[in-house]
């Protein structure tokens, strides 16, 4: 897959707001930069993708672009940026469902 072959070489993924995007760069301890997809350019029905950079960037996982007019701060924080490393708690929760799903 060619884009797994881009992922494995990049430092840096610039990329929409889409939660496959992120969470699998975020396994893959990239840096992120991420835009949000707008309703106002017809990419969208609603501006989910802006509540979710919002809290992606909040916690240190990417550095949201609010503004594309010029992207090149966003470059430049890139180069120093230290993301919060990823970690999945889908184990946990498995194992909390499958305690329910024994005990009930």
């Amino acid at each position: 897959d060619r884009f797994a072959e881009y992922l494995e070489q990049a430092d840096v993924i610039i990329t929409h707001g889409g939660v496959g995007t992120i969470m699998t760069a975020l396994k893959e301890k990239k840096i992120i930069l991420g835009a949000a997809r707008l309703t106002q350019y017809g990419e969208h029905q609603n501006d989910h993708q802006i509540q979710l950079l919002e809290a992606f960037d909040r916690e240190g996982y990417l550095i949201y672009m609010k503004d594309l007019s010029d992207i090149s701060p966003y470059l430049k924080q890139a180069e120093t940026f230290q993301p919060k490393p990823y970690q999945s708690n889908t184990s946990a929760f498995i194992g909390k469902l499958q305690n329910w799903i024994d005990t009930h």
